[in-house]
């Protein structure tokens, strides 16, 4: 059994009771966790799903920032907007008011998971379900070109899209 696999077990086995609030973390909640935010807002509005939430948040102390100019730019020509984000970092209360949780990178599962081992049955990379690259962590873009801004907003809109099938095909989605 792949490393996907089993993590997607785990996933099946958490989502059973129902999924109402998804929180993205990444490092700073500037880049690829607000975009993972904003493109999971969009798919709740256009699905008209009522009780599903999201979150954003970041492992180190940069508070009240706006993202990234280059990736907001990117995300407002996908029709997602990052207007209204500003950082936060990630707290014991969004925790717990999180379903599940979803890290960009291998590492920060780990470091959620020693800040908030209580929880750690609900964390997990959002790439598992990119089976093309088993799980690689999804890089961060900060200061590079705008292809890889690009490239970055590209591979977390399809794994958004992934999760949203999984979670429909599970039926753990909570509409009413």
């Amino acid at each position: 059994m792949s490393v996907n696999s089993e993590a997607i077990k785990k996933l099946s086995e958490q989502v059973e009771s129902g999924v109402d609030h998804i929180l993205f973390v990444c490092k700073g909640n500037l880049c690829r966790s607000p975009v993972a935010e904003g493109v999971l807002k969009n798919e709740i509005s256009r699905m008209k799903m009522k009780r599903l939430t999201t979150r954003s948040a970041g492992l180190i102390e940069i508070d009240h920032r706006l993202v990234v100019e280059e990736l907001f730019r990117v995300a407002e020509e996908f029709g997602v907007s990052l207007k209204d984000h500003t950082s936060a970092v990630l707290t014991k209360k969004m925790m717990e008011a999180a379903s599940l949780v979803f890290v960009m990178e291998d590492y920060q599962k780990g470091e959620v998971i020693e800040k908030f081992p209580e929880h750690k049955d609900k964390v997990f990379i959002l790439s598992l379900f990119d089976h093309e690259s088993n799980g690689v962590n999804i890089n961060d873009p900060l200061g590079t070109t705008d292809y890889q801004y690009r490239y970055c907003f590209n591979r977390i809109y399809q794994l958004i899209q992934d999760l949203m099938d999984f979670l429909n095909a599970s039926n753990s989605i909570h509409n009413n």
